[in-house]
């Protein structure tokens, strides 16, 4: 079966303002937020994308949702090539994805009522105006918000909980076949976070939609992705099962993701982080591995070369030049539970 989502040596670099011995020396420094990803998502499919701040996610995501434009590489949603949308093919596009913001506070108008907040996506979409009631209707009825009265409601009249459900609502107006869901619930209080998960877990099966979930947090992306892409640095280091990338990580850095989730309780000890001291910077990327600075295994090759992205037996990708080592099994990891 055709990918829905399919992505081929995708990247995006964003120059920096030159100081001036930079300007005089010619260069141009740039950042590279995301480089050369490569990867494909099944219709239907719930993936994870997981990494520290800085790693690439959102570029990621609004790269696929041709909120920026990318340096090189392609990348193609459903039959649409993204390269070539504008215009009305470009609005048509609109409809089949949208973005789940992360502050629910933001996403939202303050000065305009719930209501045409919600209208909004119908109007810019030229959805008839005799439709909008009725999708309406529906999607509250989808996100489990009763009571028409909140439509006359401001913002700042609802709880946080409330705001991420219209949020969520004003992405599915559309009925959308593609979500990308950047931290969907990191500004909201843990008691509401499991009510939202749920809610959104739902949907997807309901809906049949596919979706992308850009998170810091494991036990978020444990709770709602069956499969895990890790980023460091904008580039892809494993891609695999959810259950296997947390649980038996391959990668240096995945294994120093995991070994940081705090532990649940005080009494209990772990190792130091498998981690060499420093700080990523994605303004200076070598021709080598990514990790290579930080990694507390890295051999001559990390600095020379960049590892590949290698598909192991049993389907998950690793990008690690230690493979023979790599793929030695581990035992188990265990995390506190999702929520």
């Amino acid at each position: 079966m055709d990918a829905y989502v399919h992505v081929r040596g995708l990247s995006k670099a964003f120059p920096v303002r030159r100081g001036v011995g930079q300007v005089l020396r010619g260069e141009h420094p740039v950042v590279h937020a995301v480089r050369d990803l490569d990867f494909d998502i099944a219709q239907g499919e719930t993936v994870g994308l997981l990494g520290e701040s800085g790693c690439g996610k959102t570029t990621t995501g609004r790269l696929l949702l041709k909120l920026v434009e990318p340096t090189s590489g392609t990348a193609r949603i459903g039959t649409r090539e993204l390269a070539g949308l504008k215009g009305a093919a470009l609005r048509d596009f609109r409809r089949d994805v949208q973005f789940v913001f992360q502050n629910p506070f933001d996403a939202l108008n303050p000065r305009i009522q719930i209501g045409r907040s919600l209208a909004e996506p119908l109007i810019n979409a030229g959805v008839p105006k005799a439709e909008h009631a009725d999708r309406i209707r529906l999607v509250l009825e989808r996100v489990r918000i009763k009571g028409v009265e909140l439509l006359e409601r401001f913002p700042h009249e609802m709880s946080g909980g409330q705001l991420q459900r219209i949020v969520l609502a004003r992405a599915l107006v559309l009925e959308p076949r593609f979500i990308v869901a950047d931290e969907p619930v990191s500004m909201l209080d843990v008691s509401v976070r499991a009510g939202i998960l749920n809610l959104m877990r739902d949907l997807q099966d309901s809906l049949g939609l596919t979706a992308i979930y850009i998170s810091h947090d494991l036990a978020l992306v444990r709770y709602v992705a069956r499969r895990t892409m890790v980023m460091y640095l904008g580039s892809l280091v494993e891609d695999g099962p959810t259950e296997d990338v947390i649980s038996r990580p391959l990668h240096p850095y995945t294994r120093a993701l995991i070994a940081a989730v705090p532990l649940p309780r005080v009494s209990q000890t772990r190792d130091p982080l498998p981690l060499r001291p420093g700080t990523p910077d994605a303004r200076k990327v070598g021709a080598g591995c990514a990790f290579v600075n930080r990694c507390p295994v890295a051999i001559a090759a990390c600095t020379a070369e960049r590892p590949p992205l290698v598909t192991l037996p049993g389907g998950r990708r690793v990008a690690c030049h230690l493979m023979p080592a790599a793929t030695q099994p581990r035992p188990p990891v265990t995390l506190s539970p999702a929520l």
